[in-house]
Order: C-alpha cells, then structure tokens, then sequence
C-alpha cells in the first residue's frame, strides 16, 4: 500500500490469510477455464494436444507471481512451476 509520500509498506507473508481450499480451487478453476477460451484457436491448428499442459504451466506461474508481490521470495521461472505442478500430481 503506498502512504502519502510514496512510501510502500512492507508486510510479512505470515500477515495474509490463506483463503479455504474450496474457495482456491475454484478461483484458479475459473482462471483455468479462461485460459482455456484464450487457447481455442490453437484447436483449429491441430495444437490441442498441447493446451492443457501450458495451461497448467500458466497457473503454476500465476501461483508463484501471487506469492512474489505478496512478499514471499520465489523465483518465477517455468523450472519452479514445473516443479509445483509435479508436486501437486
């Protein structure tokens, strides 16, 4: 938040709630059917077979961005995503 001198305040990530579960999967269940419209016109170019995967890259990325403007220190990268992604199979 910026004060009225510009200043950004620093809060600790142990300061944010954590939303239920429920709640997460269906946020992220909304962003992933999103993506999914944004990815149609490569159904008509045989890329199907593809767009579940980069989605699921995208929301992995997407997850590591939240916790990195929240204060967490995580380095965004398709490496760490993937990482995230075989965590959670």
């Amino acid at each position: 938040m910026e004060g009225e001198c510009g200043e950004v305040e620093v809060r600790s990530v142990s300061e944010f709630i954590r939303i239920p579960d429920q709640e997460y999967n269906k946020i992220y269940g909304q962003f992933r059917m999103q993506l999914n419209g944004v990815f149609q016109p490569f159904n008509t170019h045989g890329l199907h077979i593809f767009i579940p995967g980069a989605i699921e890259t995208i929301v992995a990325l997407a997850e590591l961005a939240g916790e990195r403007v929240r204060g967490k220190d995580t380095p965004i990268t398709i490496e760490h995503a993937n990482r995230r992604i075989k965590r959670k199979k």
